[in-house]
């Protein structure tokens, strides 16, 4: 039987987390990352109570970092900030709670699956943090054939015709033909309602695209690259445009621009910042992981993570 590809990457997205650690890459591991929000979260700040909810937690250490970051530049502020973990699994919100605990951090943790509901636990919010979560939600694959919309179904990987909401179908008239377009309606839902309670800003940072980067590509070469699976986790690219209309930009020019220094995104065991002088430093050790010297004076600086704010 053929199923939707929302509803394949729902089950199988349970199925990974359910009782799992979390392995995976990501730049929540990375220290200038957290330092960048830090930094910009203490600039932008005036309240001296404060509430922050961190969607999609990993292991917690985004959020420990930060409030580490955060207590370096005011143990004011860190001390009147409350940081609520959020995530549909119980066992990575207790783990995070207890290692956040560990170092005398206000928290909270909440399960919550944002598949089911809306966060209706958000009340007057000061900042939302999620990284690397909207592309877990399940999201529609589309596709425009004509003036059909048609829609990927997993199993036998074929496409059927699309028979959700006419505002889609219209939105999708505006894509190029061929090409699988993700849809990403429960983070769109998501992002919608934490917009209608937020009292300060969110962040959202994702692997994603905006339209104008469709068509840089082959359709074929597109279409195998919008969808990642890693040890039975699936996620897909975000669809920054249709999330909403404000402004994006990649999360390396988010880090650089909040910190002041030119940096490069480099991959070895985790996915980090490193500036000029770390690369020259690190030479050897980056040579194991298949950089030659100098590899970063013609690197593509992005790796496709992008950065936009609300509020």
């Amino acid at each position: 039987m053929s199923v939707a590809f929302d509803e394949y990457q729902r089950r199988k997205n349970e199925e990974f987390y359910k009782n799992r650690e979390i392995e995976f890459k990501t730049f929540a591991a990375d220290s200038r990352f957290a330092r960048a929000l830090a930094v910009d979260f203490h600039k932008r700040m005036k309240k001296e109570k404060v509430k922050v909810y961190e969607f999609g937690i990993g292991d917690g250490g985004l959020g420990v970092r930060f409030m580490l970051e955060l207590r370096r530049l005011s143990e004011n502020l860190a001390e009147n900030t409350i940081y609520h973990f959020c995530d549909f699994s119980g066992k990575l919100v207790k783990n995070a709670t207890k290692r956040a605990d560990s170092f005398g951090f206000n928290v909270d943790g909440i399960v919550y699956d944002a598949v089911e509901k809306d966060p209706d636990f958000l009340v007057e919010p000061d900042y939302i943090l999620m990284s690397e979560f909207y592309d877990d939600l399940p999201a529609k694959i589309l596709v425009r054939d004509g003036k059909e919309v048609m829609e990927l179904v997993m199993e036998e990987k074929g496409l059927r015709k699309f028979e959700g909401e006419d505002e889609i179908r219209r939105y999708m008239m505006g894509m190029p033909e061929g090409y699988h377009i993700p849809v990403n309606i429960t983070a769109k839902k998501h992002l919608d309602f934490c917009i209608s309670r937020i009292k300060g800003w969110i962040d959202v940072f994702d692997y994603g695209f905006r339209k104008k980067e469709i068509t840089g590509m082959p359709a074929e070469m597109w279409n195998n690259s919008i969808i990642r699976e890693f040890q039975g986790q699936i996620t897909t690219d975000v669809n920054f445009d249709y999330l909403s209309k404000e402004e994006t930009e990649t999360q390396l020019e988010f880090v650089e621009r909040v910190l002041g220094e030119k940096l490069h995104e480099v991959e070895t065991d985790r996915l980090r910042y490193f500036n000029e002088e770390e690369i020259m430093e690190k030479g050897k050790e980056l040579k194991k992981y298949g950089y030659e010297k100098d590899f970063h004076k013609d690197l593509k600086e992005s790796r496709g993570y992008l950065h936009m704010r609300v509020g």
